[in-house]
């Protein structure tokens, strides 16, 4: 799976450089590629949230389940803030549930 996104996400830079000026893509194809980044960062960030300890767990009860939902709707404050805000949430509930 990772050889085939390897493949692909180099496949687009190399035509987009290579050939930039002789194709032209539709709006298809452009919207498919655009794709293709969320669907390798889901990939990525799913087993995090949902499984623990090789069981899938309730994400209501999971602090990487919160965080994302606070990195979502802190996202209307951009990119940057977003990142900041869900991190600094992330370490402050981590160092609390550590200490109790």
């Amino acid at each position: 799976m990772i050889l085939g996104m390897c493949i692909i996400t180099f496949s687009i830079r190399f035509l987009s450089v290579f050939y930039s000026e002789k194709i032209i893509l539709n709006k298809t194809t452009t919207k498919f590629f655009s794709l293709i980044p969320i669907a390798v960062l889901s990939s990525i960030c799913a087993p995090l949230v949902f499984i623990s300890e090789n069981k899938i767990i309730n994400p209501f009860v999971s602090l990487e389940f919160w965080t994302c939902v606070i990195a979502i709707v802190s996202l209307k404050f951009g990119s940057f803030l977003s990142v900041i805000i869900s991190l600094s949430f992330y370490l402050i509930a981590l160092f609390l549930i550590k200490a109790i």
